[in-house]
């Protein structure tokens, strides 16, 4: 937790009162921030507690999760959240975002009008998805999901078909998210022209992934494998101003 502090409190738009209001919540990890062009800044982690502080009208202002059971014990299942801070380090709205299981998001992007996008994994048979969405039935798999600017409702929420985990998000000017993370097998929906078109990773292993959403989430424009016969993982994705994808792996 120390280390959230360092960070969030190099930036002067943050007071420290409002960084512990989210920090020091009960069962509480923050995992991916950003900034917006105002300055506000927005923070997406998980939760296992009914104690984040809510706003009116969040879209969920419920802690959803049930009991998750490990062979040797049991434990609160998480649930994702999604926080904003306007510049002035006020909180402008916070609201829970998963289902009855294990929900992780692990990255977190904004656009120009102030939606968030927040990628993670679910493993929720009821996560919450919008109508327009990808087709995918999986019951655990990664997830993005766009936030409206005032954290009251979805823009859209999807699964990732083929996805097993994400481990980054960007947004460009069109409002397309691009994803990175991780398959587990083959699936993904990969499109014709791909670099990679055929899962790599050996039993055991895994390929990376890149995926480009279209901007009302329910398109995938294209998608990739990006890996070997050993286990690789990519652990960072951004973009230029032409569009193009920038990762960084590790394997």
């Amino acid at each position: 937790m120390s280390r959230l502090f360092a960070t969030l409190t190099m930036a002067p738009i943050l007071t420290a009162a409002s960084t512990r209001t989210v920090a020091s919540l009960p069962k509480a990890q923050v995992v991916a921030s950003t900034v917006d062009h105002s300055g506000a800044v927005y923070l997406t982690g998980t939760i296992s507690s009914a104690d984040l502080p809510v706003t009116p009208g969040a879209f969920q202002s419920q802690y959803h999760a049930t009991t998750c059971s490990w062979p040797q014990w049991s434990f609160p299942c998480p649930d994702g959240f999604v926080v904003k801070f306007n510049a002035a380090g006020q909180l402008v709205y916070a609201t829970y975002l998963g289902g009855d299981g294990a929900d992780r998001p692990a990255a977190i992007a904004v656009d120009e009008a102030g939606n968030a996008y927040v990628a993670g994994t679910t493993a929720s048979s009821n996560f919450p998805l919008t109508d327009n969405r990808l087709a995918d039935n999986s019951p655990v798999g990664g997830f993005v999901a766009k936030i409206n600017a005032f954290g009251t409702g979805l823009v859209y929420s999807t699964r990732l078909p083929g996805v097993a985990l994400t481990s980054a998000i960007a947004v460009d000017g069109l409002h397309r998210a691009h994803i990175a993370g991780n398959a587990a097998g083959p699936g993904l929906p990969v499109t014709p022209g791909a670099i990679q078109t055929q899962f790599h990773g050996a039993a055991g292993y895994g390929d990376g992934v890149v995926l480009k959403l279209s901007a009302r989430g329910d398109q995938v424009l294209f998608a990739t494998y990006l890996g070997g016969s050993s286990g690789d993982s990519i652990t960072g994705l951004a973009l230029d101003s032409e569009g193009n994808v920038y990762v960084a792996t590790a394997g």
